[in-house]
């Protein structure tokens, strides 16, 4: 453009009215671009704290992840202690359960010799008159009903038999040392009645 025809754009430029709106319209443009400059470094930095705390959210994840890993293991190494330890204790309760019972075996048989060497003894005595015998056999009927206040005593001396303390096992005891006595008691009545015949 020559200079004589940009001298005459301005002056028309000047006096039309259009260019004051093109200037408000040109001033209106450099702010909302100013502003749309600021929004974008805003959300630069927005997306910037973002991908930092997805960073931290990923380490975090990554030290649960591995603290929970650790934990598991040393939960199982734990289970896996306390299972050995049950199968001990299961395996000794098995023995000391084996050796009550072979202790109860030598107790009957030590028991069971006493009483054959009492009623060897007995076969020794010379017999005696029916009065004696009836006052024995009473004698031996009261022996076998102790009443239920004795049985909290520690022993029952007629059979040397040591108790708990606990009514119902003391009764037990005391059930199978009258069923032991009467069965004694009747292998020597047995035996005698043989004598005299």
């Amino acid at each position: 453009m020559s200079a004589g025809r940009q001298e005459a754009f301005d002056h028309f430029r000047r006096d039309n009215p259009l260019n004051h709106k093109l200037e408000e319209h040109k001033r209106i443009l450099k702010q909302r671009y100013t502003e749309a400059k600021s929004l974008g470094e805003a959300t630069n930095q927005c997306r910037n704290r973002i991908n930092h705390m997805k960073g931290q959210y990923e380490q975090m994840h990554l030290r649960l992840a591995a603290q929970l890993t650790q934990d598991e293991i040393e939960k199982n190494r734990e289970l896996n202690d306390l299972r050995s330890k049950m199968e001990r204790e299961q395996t000794e309760y098995r023995e000391y359960r084996l050796q009550k019972l072979k202790d109860f075996d030598d107790w009957w048989e030590q028991q069971s010799e006493q009483a054959e060497q009492q009623r060897e003894l007995l076969d020794m005595k010379p017999l005696k008159s029916n009065s004696d015998v009836s006052r024995q056999s009473t004698a031996s009927f009261q022996m076998e009903r102790p009443s239920i206040s004795n049985s909290a005593n520690k022993t029952l001396p007629q059979f040397n038999l040591p108790l708990t303390g606990d009514k119902k096992t003391d009764d037990d005891i005391l059930a199978f040392a009258n069923a032991r006595q009467r069965i004694l008691s009747q292998t020597h009545k047995c035996k005698k009645e043989i004598f005299v015949l």
